[in-house]
């Protein structure tokens, strides 16, 4: 039997806005998810798309006395890359669990051959009880210095490679968190439920991405409605809200509905 159609998975996606300030990465924060993931893996598989690698490596600079001025995104993602995944198992491993990290460029969900081979590596992973911990491989990644937005446009932000693992990984329900918010809101309102027809009409409500992320509610929105199309239960809600709460219907979030 594929592990995958085992108990149902929840895929969890924390951008920059969610794990970092302007220290590196908020532990107080991730000890927070930790727990939630905790407490949901008795009844879910737990898998994680965490942002944090271009944070985490400015604080690297900062500790080594090197100047941010001229630092490039892929040398700062890939002095941080590490260490993303060594912060989350400061928090996971006093619960008993250990994170495996798997950084992953795009030609992993476009080519059937490396998408098997990727599914093959979450099976191995989970078989030996570590949590998958993947983001975009932004050392690969990343474009221009001054176009960090770049990946929105080519589908190679964070919220789409959640949603594209999600959709691969079978997951039941997927959680875009974010940082500022519990949910979509209009109007002061967090919606509880937004229908992906009416995406277009509600644009005019979003926010600007956050000072630490590049996604925004607008990339969630769109992420989420690609999982929701895919039958998965897609929700947007608060980093620090209860998770299973959410799942549950009865903790202020936004599902997004096909």
């Amino acid at each position: 039997m594929n592990r995958f159609e085992q108990k149902p998975r929840l895929h969890i996606k924390l951008g920059s806005s969610c794990v970092a300030n302007g220290d590196g990465l908020d532990l107080r924060r991730m000890e927070h998810c930790a727990q939630q993931m905790s407490e949901l893996a008795a009844s879910h598989r737990v898998s994680l798309t965490s942002s944090g690698a271009v944070a985490r490596g400015r604080r690297n600079f900062v500790l080594a006395g090197k100047s941010l001025e001229d630092a490039h995104l892929r040398s700062l993602a890939a002095a941080g890359s590490a260490g993303v995944v060594d912060d989350w198992n400061r928090v996971l491993i006093p619960r008993g669990m250990v994170a495996g990290q798997v950084p992953i460029i795009h030609d992993e969900i476009n080519d059937e051959e490396r998408t098997a081979k990727l599914l093959v590596a979450y099976e191995q992973l989970e078989a030996d009880e570590l949590i998958p911990i993947d983001n975009n491989n932004d050392v690969l990644t990343h474009g221009d210095q001054d176009d960090e937005l770049q990946g929105l446009e080519q589908r190679s932000d964070n919220d789409f490679l959640a949603a594209d693992m999600a959709r691969l990984l079978m997951a039941e329900a997927v959680i875009f968190c974010v940082s500022d918010a519990r949910g979509f809101e209009v109007d002061g309102t967090v919606l509880s439920q937004v229908r992906v027809a009416e995406l277009p009409g509600l644009k005019r409500h979003i926010k600007e991405p956050s000072m630490h992320g590049t996604g925004g509610m607008w990339s969630k929105l769109q992420a989420a409605a690609s999982t929701a199309g895919a039958g998965i239960k897609s929700y947007i809600c608060h980093v620090e809200a209860d998770y299973a709460q959410v799942l549950a219907g009865r903790q202020t979030a936004t599902q997004v509905l096909e």
